[in-house]
């Protein structure tokens, strides 16, 4: 198990920003919302972002993936509050099927917002912050299965400097950017 520690930019709003990269397929039987979706997926990188911290926890094997859970299971609830990520329903519905926690998060876009992390990165303009997979997630995810976990902790990094900026910018200016 890798930890990796890194300063930020300090965010401006109290709370922690939280994103899981994954691997494994969702189960298209079922709806996105619907928790049976998730049927096969299972977390590689627990990366969270408080205030200029970011700190990453990454299995480099499916036998770490365990590991992996316990951590999560310890350092979520000593986390502040509020949890926030872009797509909570993924964070959420990871934790309720491994660590069998429900914690409440906040969508970085805003309420009902369906935008993806790269379209909202392009109209705010942005930066990438290196992503070497451009806000591509399956691509981390087959990185991830050939393990090549360096690029795959960028793209996490880059993911959660993102979401803060996004939240940010929504929080300062809601009504200029009521997408």
């Amino acid at each position: 198990m890798r930890e990796v520690t890194t300063s930020t930019e300090r965010m401006k709003f109290k709370g922690t920003i939280i994103d899981f990269e994954t691997t494994g397929d969702f189960d298209n039987r079922f709806s996105r919302g619907d928790p049976r979706s998730y049927g096969d997926i299972k977390p590689t990188i627990f990366g969270y972002l408080f205030e200029d911290v970011v700190v990453q926890f990454c299995a480099e094997s499916i036998d770490e993936i365990t590991d992996l859970l316990d951590i999560i299971s310890e350092y979520l609830p000593d986390l502040d509050e509020p949890y926030l990520a872009l797509n909570t329903a993924f964070e959420r519905h990871i934790l309720k099927k491994y660590c069998d926690m429900t914690p409440v998060f906040t969508d970085v876009r805003g309420l009902g917002v369906i935008a993806s992390k790269k379209w909202l990165r392009d109209e705010l303009g942005l930066p990438d912050y290196n992503d070497p997979f451009d806000c591509n997630g399956n691509e981390c995810r087959i990185q991830w299965d050939l393990g090549n976990y360096d690029p795959c902790i960028i793209h996490n990094q880059a993911c959660l400097q993102l979401e803060r900026d996004i939240y940010e910018i929504r929080k300062l200016e809601p009504s200029k950017y009521p997408f």
